[in-house]
């Protein structure tokens, strides 16, 4: 009898154990960097990447289909921006005074907006209204 109790006391401490072990290995492995939710070591393959960025400016006059509502976009931070072209379009079109509600046909000049190194949280580029094609009040 005394041996048995001793088994079961034994198997229990044991369960106990490794049941203490995992949770820490889920605890702590789990928020340290480099290890997924259940502790588990993440491998990462790096690979390298050959990114070729173009900073060839097109200037001169181009003409901007803008949309009849103005969206929530994240540019330095939280903004609105007009949909030009179908895409989003964070910058500023000096002359032009949007009006909700009206899609226009703007022709608009496209210049250069710096010389020399360009602010993290400026444009490369400067837009300028040229002409209203056409306001048109969307329905």
């Amino acid at each position: 009898m005394k041996i048995t109790k001793g088994i079961i006391i034994g198997v229990v401490v044991t369960i106990t154990l490794v049941a203490l072990a995992g949770m820490y290995k889920f605890n702590y492995l789990s928020g340290q960097e480099g290890y997924d939710v259940d502790g588990n070591k993440i491998e990462v393959e790096e690979k390298e990447v050959d990114v070729e960025v173009s900073h060839e400016l097109t200037t001169g006059e181009e003409t901007f289909a803008v949309g009849a509502e103005q969206v929530d976009c994240e540019g330095v931070g939280p903004q609105k921006c007009l949909i030009v072209n179908g895409k989003y379009f964070y910058d500023h079109i000096e002359g032009f005074e949007y009006e909700e509600g009206y899609e226009y046909v703007l022709t608009v000049n496209i210049e250069k907006a710096f010389d020399g190194e360009v602010p993290a949280d400026a444009s490369i580029y400067k837009y300028t209204l040229v002409e209203v094609v056409s306001k048109e009040k969307v329905k």
